[in-house]
């Protein structure tokens, strides 16, 4: 405990460190359901814009790969753009 006060020390205000926390507890939950946070992250942002408010639960990395398998072509477009060839397909981590 003693080591992440000093650490959260280093984030300027409350909202910084609250910002820092949800991304982080992201990326540790993307390595839980073995997702490449990176990949992860950059196609759920691309999409949260177009997503309906009631099913943000979709976009969460446990139920990422069932939410990616079923978007329809439009969607699809959104998450991966035009100069972005081929189709990266699963982003399943090789680790």
């Amino acid at each position: 405990m003693k080591k992440g006060l000093d650490n959260w020390m280093h984030f300027e205000t409350k909202a910084g460190l609250e910002v820092y926390t949800v991304y982080r507890s992201l990326i540790a939950s993307c390595a839980l359901h073995r997702l490449n946070p990176y990949d992860y992250l950059e196609e759920v942002l691309r999409l949260v814009r177009h997503w309906p408010a009631d099913r943000f639960v979709e976009l969460a990395p446990k139920h990422w790969l069932t939410t990616r398998a079923g978007l329809d072509e439009r969607l699809r477009r959104v998450i991966h753009p035009p100069w972005r060839r081929p189709d990266p397909g699963p982003i399943i981590n090789a680790a």
